[in-house]
């Protein structure tokens, strides 16, 4: 069996890519013999690989697998040494800014596709959020594993259910997300219920990001109902404690449609019932495991009415965040996807392998 290279995130888990990069590959990173590389930058990547592997011995050379895309500093300095065998693309990156509707040059688009072209061509395989993204993004399904979004239930874990009625977000702070729709929203809540809270847990993931979090807070500071914060990932489960729903606003974009987020998750190991916009990914995985309410469109309105659907009916929310719990330690844990994938990868490639060696041989005459 060929050793394996994992590239993958370390130590910063700091937001739902972090995370993503840090468990999809722990399938194959446990894998006997496995190298663990945390150090991304182009000299340390050298160093491991030069000690691991042999240049004189194409056949024996490691795999490599990769939690993130390549730059071309990397893809030179990687080549020589291992087999790179599956990649994670966990998004296309011009479609991704269009739906946060960030602006990019040319010059910008140009260069984030030729990356991802660059780092399709060099790996064998690509794990992809769902099938749907693959075929959003063009990919030839031969090549896809298909590796869901998950959560650690170990990590995030039920707190008791708070007294007063509360509803949660946590996101990359940014426009395009729902986080307005959502405050709109809780604000047509509080007519019928005056009491509600609104937790807003937001991390910065920029420089564009932190301003828009600035004028945010000013905007939101003279409401004594909602609170803006932050919460590292080993306190989430209690952070959304806090809360007797979990709110999902995401916008209406071709992009939302394929993806269902490590925040569902997340929220979902944690107890909470989801209410969620009427995106495909995510109300498949809520109306799946009967974890919440699927709005009627994205208004206001429309959220507004799932909400106090849920704050009306504490008993019934309560049931339905335990059968989010119970779908996320059954379904959507890290371990057990991480495990799936490397199966899946481990699979794909020997059955390449096999065709690739058949190929060679003497045909019969």
């Amino acid at each position: 069996m060929r050793r394996w290279i994992v590239l993958r995130e370390g130590s910063r888990l700091r937001w739902g890519g972090d995370l993503r990069r840090r468990y999809v590959y722990d399938g194959i990173a446990s894998l006997p013999g496995a190298i663990v590389q945390e150090d991304w930058r182009v000299g340390s990547l050298r160093r491991t690989l030069a000690a691991s592997s042999s240049r004189w011995l194409p056949w024996r050379r490691a795999y490599l697998a990769s939690t993130e895309t390549l730059v071309d500093e990397q893809i030179v300095a990687v080549t020589p040494w291992v087999v790179p065998a599956v990649v994670d693309i966990h998004d296309e990156p011009v479609i991704h800014a269009d739906a946060l509707g960030i602006p990019l040059s040319p010059s910008d688009r140009e260069a984030m596709r030729l990356r991802l072209r660059r780092n399709l061509d060099l790996f064998q395989l690509w794990t992809v959020l769902s099938a749907a993204l693959a075929d959003l993004i063009g990919l030839d399904r031969d090549r896809v594993v298909v590796a869901p979004n998950g959560t650690r239930t170990d990590v995030v874990e039920p707190a008791p259910w708070p007294p007063e009625p509360a509803v949660g977000f946590v996101s990359g702070a940014a426009p395009n997300r729902g986080i307005e729709v959502l405050i709109a929203a809780v604000r047509l809540v509080r007519e019928m219920i005056p009491e509600t809270r609104l937790h807003l847990w937001l991390a910065a993931t920029g420089e564009r990001s932190a301003s828009y979090l600035d004028d945010l807070r000013a905007s939101l500071s003279r409401d004594p109902l909602t609170h803006i914060g932050s919460v590292h990932y080993s306190e989430l489960g209690q952070a959304l404690g806090q809360v007797w729903a979990f709110v999902i606003p995401t916008p209406a974009h071709p992009y939302w449609e394929t993806v269902a987020p490590i925040k569902l998750f997340d929220a979902m190991a944690a107890g909470r019932p989801i209410v969620a916009t009427p995106r495909r990914e995510t109300a498949s995985v809520v109306d799946g495991a009967g974890a919440g309410l699927v709005a009627a469109g994205d208004e206001p309105g429309d959220l507004a009415s799932a909400i106090l659907a849920l704050l009306r009916d504490p008993d019934g929310a309560r049931r339905m965040g335990e059968a989010a719990r119970r779908a996320a330690v059954a379904r959507h844990d890290w371990r057990s996807i991480a495990a799936n994938v490397a199966t899946a990868v481990l699979d794909r490639l020997a059955t390449k392998h096999r065709a690739h060696w058949h190929r060679l041989l003497p045909r019969r005459t």
